[in-house]
């Protein structure tokens, strides 16, 4: 595969160079040791949509099940709308007590690394475009917990390959105009792009957590905590620096 390894090297200078022009005491020097490590590889789930040679990178909380849903659709238009399906309502897992049905996709348009999508659709990057949606790291962690953005994706390898999408829940307007502009760019048809669009635009998943009370105390509690915070960024401080959001403001004690 052509580039898959490219640029790999120029990473880590990357995060040292974005670390020394932001302002922060956090992850540098002796208390780098302390944070979470940048680039670790992890589990990767793909998502395709050849005819448009499209491919979505899936990380947990972050506009993925939507995602999911979209290049579902994409791959498969007519036996989606046939079966009757909207994007809101495919859900990854079925629970046992559950009486929706599974993603229409399955492992039809789904693969496990880079690798194994060249493998079978030839990934030219001068014609695909790959996608990844990230979260401001607070709302993704108020939001579920979930691991960290650059865990996912091939990262380590591939950052520079794709097209990151900055996700905002409570905002999302520019987030879906982006979205949309790589759908027409890729040749989407516009009837395909309103379908997405109005369900993207006036339907939520049926796990979505986006603002509620729940979530608005966590967040409250979590950046009202100067001990709190501090740990959250070490958990999440090379998704801030290479994603380019803002670090909380929090008092920091040389240990």
């Amino acid at each position: 595969m052509k580039n898959i390894n490219r640029k790999l090297s120029v990473l880590p200078t990357r995060i040292q160079y974005v670390a020394k022009i932001k302002t922060t005491n956090h992850c540098v020097g002796d208390d780098a040791a302390k944070c979470v490590p940048a680039l670790y590889s992890y589990k990767q789930r793909y998502r395709v949509a050849p005819k448009y040679h499209l491919l979505g990178c899936a990380i947990e909380k972050n506009f993925s099940t939507m995602l999911t849903a979209i290049l579902c659709y994409l791959f498969d238009e007519e036996g989606f709308q046939r079966s009757k399906r909207n994007l809101s309502s495919e859900i990854f897992h079925q629970p046992p007590t559950s009486t929706m049905k599974i993603r229409f996709c399955g492992k039809r348009n789904e693969y496990d690394s880079l690798a194994s999508v060249d493998k079978k659709l030839k990934l030219d990057l001068h014609v695909w475009k790959m996608i990844a949606v990230v979260r401001e790291p607070v709302e993704r962690f108020v939001s579920g917990f979930a691991d960290k953005c650059l865990r996912r994706c091939e990262f380590s390898s591939r950052l520079y390959d794709y097209q990151i999408l900055q996700f905002d829940a409570i905002q999302p307007s520019t987030f879906f105009g982006k979205l949309l502009d790589i759908l027409k760019k890729n040749k989407v048809p516009e009837q395909e792009i309103d379908f997405i669009n109005k369900s993207i635009s006036t339907q939520r998943t049926t796990h979505s957590t986006t603002n509620t009370l729940e979530q608005r105390e966590t967040r409250d509690t979590l950046l009202s905590n100067d001990y709190l915070t501090n740990l959250l960024i070490k958990m999440y401080y090379f998704d801030f620096v290479l994603f380019g959001y803002p670090i909380p403001p929090v008092l920091v004690k040389n240990e």
